[in-house]
């Protein structure tokens, strides 16, 4: 069967191996066109995305869209807000995707908090941790440690370019 300019086949995704986890899927793709890219996740795949916060801000937004376009369909994948659901949880929520918060605020009691953080990984389990932004990446990091089976740990940092000459 000939491929249209927004189909792919499981033959197009290389396998990257993780050495103390399960494979992970990257898109092989010569269009450079990645949201016209579908995926076939393993069925035993688990992502967890850690954000911030779901207030509004542009690496929220970029989160949102990326579910919206289809990330959302992967077999079991889930948010979590380090501190409220924001104005974006119900959209997220929209797309088949739970949101967990923790309610984190500059008050915090980090034991407690740290604790249902482990309770929430221990009942996800997931297999990718994708950490949004600087506390979300902070946040990732410790997941692995904390989490059973020690999933594999991706970073993500957002920054707007206002000119090159200001960088």
């Amino acid at each position: 069967r000939q491929k249209g300019p927004c189909q792919t086949s499981t033959s197009d995704l290389l396998w990257v191996g993780h050495h103390r986890g399960p494979a992970v899927p990257v898109i092989h793709d010569d269009s450079r066109k990645p949201s016209c890219v579908e995926i076939d996740w393993p069925p035993s795949m688990t992502t967890l995305h850690v954000i911030t916060g779901l207030r509004g801000g542009g690496a929220e937004h970029q989160l949102c869209h990326l579910l919206e376009g289809g990330l959302a369909k992967q077999p079991d994948v889930h948010v979590l807000s380090l501190t409220d659901r924001g104005i974006l949880g119900e959209r997220i929520e929209k797309c088949g995707v739970p949101v967990h918060t923790l309610g984190i605020r500059r008050e915090i009691n980090a034991f407690f908090k740290i604790m249902r953080f482990r309770r929430l990984l221990r009942q996800i389990r997931p297999t990718i941790v994708q950490g949004w932004m600087y506390h979300g990446n902070l946040a990732a990091w410790l997941a692995r440690r904390l989490a059973p089976g020690s999933p594999a740990v991706a970073w993500n940092i957002q920054h707007s370019l206002c000119g090159l000459a200001v960088e």
